[in-house]
């Protein structure tokens, strides 16, 4: 049996976007796409390459672990809205397992994104 699961990224780059303050257009222009693009992403319709993604959540100064709690609350029916953890990392030992966790999250959400 093979299971397929939809990740909905919309209403949280919403709730990112109106936090910010910008409207769909500024956003659009942000990350060099047209606004109806970018409004499609909102609607869960099409698919956010991962640098677009990766580029908005640099200017919202929002980690891409927290994006991906946030997708999974969403997800989950469970939404908090954008109020991230502050992290602090003091050894290297610790950002290296969190970048190896956020590596595999990334992969994970990647395939769910866009199924082969």
């Amino acid at each position: 049996m093979i299971i397929t699961m939809t990740i909905k990224l919309g209403k949280v780059l919403q709730a990112c976007r109106k936090e910010a303050n910008l409207s769909q257009q500024e956003v659009a222009d942000l990350i060099c796409c047209s606004r109806g693009t970018y409004s499609c992403w909102e609607h869960d319709e099409g698919e956010i390459p991962l640098t677009k993604l990766l580029s908005l959540l640099q200017h919202y100064g929002l980690p891409l672990i927290t994006f991906v709690k946030l997708v999974q609350d969403q997800n989950s029916g469970t939404v908090q809205l954008l109020s991230p953890p502050d992290l602090e990392f003091n050894d290297i030992s610790v950002i290296k397992a969190e970048f190896a966790l956020l590596s595999k999250q990334i992969v994970v959400l990647n395939q769910l994104i866009n199924p082969k």
